[in-house]
């Protein structure tokens, strides 16, 4: 177990009168609290209400087995996510090939295309027209002997790519078929790198990692945040309403370094985040630094 960790047991009197855990407890991703916390209370008053006399001791026997029933569908048997582009469509590994004539013609024509960026011997497909900084990626293309192939990320992007290709080389390609691969599918039977990287030691790994994430999380304390309603973390720390989700997801981020650090990883230390947002970090306060402190921070 690691710091904000959650975990459902059954709690009995041991041999010698302490009380000890039965079995092995069931862990929860820290994420979960409040959707466990809603559940039970739920399940409690459903059962105080059918029977007003049952004590808390009784109702929670009865709740049990709806830990149990969580801890399945959130964690052991909790499908994978679904894994989406930017423009909301499955991630597929999409190939469109073509045959090609005259590839000298045709490395010319997407030379001079403005959304095209040569990359070795291949090119690079750039949403827009613009300049190539701050663009995505949309695809790339690979040029081989007499063959041309088109490598993106959605079947919708290929049709795209398609009208691209077709329109800028006419009858200099000529379409032969398109395939497609989920991309977990794929990852899955890659196989392992032939040569396994240079190792990295130890103590330069983790500078690294520590520089990049003070630059990192200095930014994050002033950048909207999806999972604060679009407030900044500064901002968050300010209200009382939003306090408790910012102070989840400082716990998240514990977790997940006291994790790596238990695993033998590089973890980085959050700590200062929480004084820089003027937050308590007892494990009893739920409610985080007072307004007066908050006010402070956000003025440093």
């Amino acid at each position: 177990l690691v710091p904000w960790d959650l975990i459902a047991a059954r709690v009995t009197a041991g041999p010698e009168g302490g009380l000890v855990f039965e079995h092995i407890p069931h862990v929860f991703p820290a994420e979960l609290k409040d959707e466990l916390l809603r559940r039970l209370r739920r399940a409690f008053k459903r059962y105080r209400k059918d029977d007003p006399a049952l004590d808390e001791a009784a109702c929670f026997r009865r709740i049990a087995p709806l830990l149990n029933h969580i801890w399945l569908d959130q964690v052991a048997l909790r499908p994978l996510p679904a894994i989406r582009t930017p423009e909301g469509d499955a991630l597929v590994i999409t190939k469109v090939h073509y045959e090609m004539e005259d590839p000298r013609a045709i490395r010319e024509l997407l030379n001079r295309h403005p959304g095209l960026v040569a990359e070795g011997d291949a090119f690079v497909w750039l949403e827009g027209d613009e300049d190539r900084s701050g663009r995505r990626v949309l695809g790339r293309i690979e040029l081989e002997a007499k063959r041309l192939r088109l490598e993106t990320w959605s079947e919708r992007r290929a049709e795209s790519g398609r009208r691209l290709l077709e329109d800028l080389l006419g009858n200099r390609v000529r379409y032969r078929t398109t395939t497609c691969e989920d991309a977990l599918q794929a990852a899955r039977r890659a196989p392992p790198p032939k040569e396994p990287r240079e190792a990295i030691p130890a103590g330069v790994e983790a500078e690294v990692l520590r520089e990049y994430l003070d630059r990192h999380y200095l930014a994050w304390l002033d950048e909207p945040v999806p999972a604060l309603g679009g407030r900044t973390p500064r901002h968050s720390a300010r209200l009382k309403t939003g306090r408790p989700k910012l102070i989840g997801l400082l716990k998240a981020m514990e977790t997940r370094a006291a994790r790596d650090r238990l695993e033998g990883r590089p973890a980085y230390d959050t700590a200062w985040l929480w004084a820089e947002l003027g937050l308590a970090r007892s494990p009893h306060d739920q409610s985080g630094g007072g307004e007066a402190d908050a006010r402070s921070a956000d003025g440093g």
